[in-house]
């Protein structure tokens, strides 16, 4: 247990870095996308109802 909480803080970055950085690149370009998508759905609804 002690050498997998050694690993996970001290190793974690070396092991699994280059993995790291593309899932965060890839969780933050999917929520661009949602928020982009929920405010042109968002623009539509309201222009549906006669509001700006």
């Amino acid at each position: 247990m002690i050498i997998s909480e050694t690993i996970y803080f001290k190793g974690n970055h070396i092991l699994f870095g280059e993995f790291d950085t593309k899932r965060h690149a890839k969780r933050e370009q999917y929520k661009k996308n949602c928020l982009k998508k929920r405010t042109l759905d968002h623009s539509s609804k309201s222009k549906e109802i006669g509001l700006k």
